[in-house]
């Protein structure tokens, strides 16, 4: 909801807003042809913004007003450094509309609805994809955010973005100092155009793979044919893990081998009450390690703890199983005829194998894509953790995908559930 403002005569246009202004001051009030939209400036006019300087010739123009709502019915009075509708932004920060809070910069624009939520001229206008032409083996990790498509910077503290991104272990420390132990490291990431012959991004050009060997398919540079051997380093559990299996009672999982994770710190739009992010998990100790010690594990921990968690683990299935080689309903598998069997469990597979084509994993499993909601406050920094790890040893290693990292402006569920 912008507002026009131009003055000889004075005209004011409105989408669900009604004011009296009245204006006091100088000519060239941005230029000779008044523009919707543009950029108020100091001793200038809010919402106009003119070819010409804002000021003009005369002393600089003070504005008053009376805004009512046609949304709320209330009226807010509000001049150029006010903020009345309590959103933290004035017009001179770029609110474009004082009496409606969920209009200022930093919201996050709602494809559809025909309303300007962020404020920036624009209905309607999403996001687009930033990994468009990334490299496999970059270890920058603000790239491997691109790459699951947290693309936006965040500037300052009242604008939501990407803040930060590091490479970690599994429990959050730094990874190994070596040289040859953090190369070997490093080879656990992958900015991916796709994994095996059949699985694609689900949103932008790449997709982010995190291996506890090397996060490569049989078509990439420095893919392991192997089992894995081992990269000779551990860690201790991210917060919440390990947890007990339904289906596996009394199997304590390993503790961590050759984990790797990204990291990201986030500051969420003022209007957005949950995140979701898309994932793949496969492993190679299934079948014939299904309730054992060596659970593989894929995970995401959230800091703050989200409401309603006893922590801020938040992959797990209705069931309370974790996503990890004895808790997973494997989708995905290399069985001759489904329903399969292993570890004592029954697996559906009703999507076959053929996603495992190409992967390194065709005589294995994996879960098939899902999708992961998260709830989360408004207006929040929040730490997002993702990663995967080998349990119990560095053989018979596990891979993760993950990708379209997207905001929820509606109400969630902490929960992850099959999207095939």
């Amino acid at each position: 909801m912008r507002t026009l403002l131009w003055i000889a005569p004075v005209l004011l246009l409105t989408t669900g807003c009604t004011a009296d202004i009245t204006v006091f001051g100088g000519q060239n009030a941005g230029g000779d042809t008044p523009q919707p939209g543009g950029a108020p400036g100091t001793g200038g006019m809010i919402g106009v913004g003119g070819d010409g300087p804002i000021g003009g010739d005369g002393p600089a123009p003070t504005v008053t007003a009376t805004v009512s709502s046609t949304s709320t019915g209330m009226e807010c009075p509000s001049g150029p450094n006010d903020d009345t509708d309590g959103d933290g932004f004035s017009a001179n920060e770029g609110d474009c509309n004082d009496c409606e809070a969920d209009l200022s910069p930093n919201n996050l624009e709602v494809p559809g609805n025909l309303f300007d939520e962020d404020c920036d001229g624009e209905l309607d206008n999403e996001l687009e994809p930033c990994d468009e032409n990334l490299i496999i083996d970059d270890e920058d990790p603000i790239l491997a955010a691109n790459a699951i498509e947290l693309c936006r910077m965040s500037s300052d503290a009242d604008h939501w973005g990407l803040v930060s991104a590091v490479w970690v272990l599994a429990d959050g420390a730094l990874p190994p100092s070596s040289a040859a132990t953090l190369a070997s490291f490093h080879l656990g990431h992958g900015l991916l155009e796709d994994f095996g012959t059949v699985v694609e991004p689900r949103a932008g050009a790449r997709l982010l793979g995190l291996s506890s060997d090397h996060a490569r398919d049989e078509n990439d540079p420095d893919f392991a044919a192997t089992t894995g051997g081992g990269k000779g380093y551990g860690s201790g559990f991210p917060g919440g893990l390990p947890l007990p299996s339904v289906g596996c009672p009394g199997i304590v999982s390993g503790s961590p081998q050759d984990p790797i994770a990204l990291q990201v710190s986030v500051r969420v739009p003022d209007n957005a009450v949950g995140f979701s992010f898309d994932s793949n998990f496969y492993v190679r100790d299934w079948p014939q390690f299904v309730c054992s010690t060596f659970d593989d594990a894929f995970f995401a921990f959230v800091s703050p703890t989200p409401a309603g968690l006893l922590d801020g683990h938040v992959t797990f299935y209705g069931n309370g199983n974790p996503i990890s080689l004895n808790g997973a309903p494997f989708d995905v598998c290399a069985c001759k005829a489904p329903p399969c069997m292993a570890g004592g469990q029954t697996y559906a597979c009703t999507q076959g194998n053929a996603a495992l084509a190409g992967t390194g994993f065709t005589t294995n499993a994996a879960t098939g894509w899902q999708t992961t909601t998260v709830s989360t406050v408004p207006g929040s920094e929040i730490t997002l953790r993702l990663g995967v790890y080998d349990a119990g040893d560095g053989a018979f290693t596990a891979t993760a995908l993950v990708d379209a990292f997207t905001w929820s402006t509606t109400g969630v569920t902490v929960q992850t559930v099959a999207t095939p």
